[in-house]
């Protein structure tokens, strides 16, 4: 997220908050309710970090099954496709 290590750190201590520009970046990034960041109140995934949960869930079932030599041709061509999208 380009947030330092040592700065993550201290907002998990609580010896400072995050920017309005890094609860953005967490939100985009994990998919994470603001809300539940903020009050720890509700969901901790948006709704759209629960679609992407349960659709990760799904690969991951389905990738077991696959002896593992297949299981690293899929992954293979996973990041090929994920390598072709970011730089389209």
């Amino acid at each position: 997220m380009g947030v330092a290590k040592n700065t993550m750190a201290s907002y998990e201590r609580g010896d400072t908050e995050p920017t309005a520009s890094v609860l953005a970046a967490y939100r985009e990034m994990l998919n994470i309710n603001l809300n539940w960041l903020a009050t720890g109140q509700g969901e901790m995934l948006s709704s759209e970090g629960v679609a992407e949960a349960g659709l990760v869930a799904e690969l991951a079932v389905e990738i077991r099954k696959l002896p593992p030599a297949r299981q690293q041709l899929v992954l293979g061509m996973m990041r090929s496709i994920v390598n072709h999208e970011l730089h389209k």
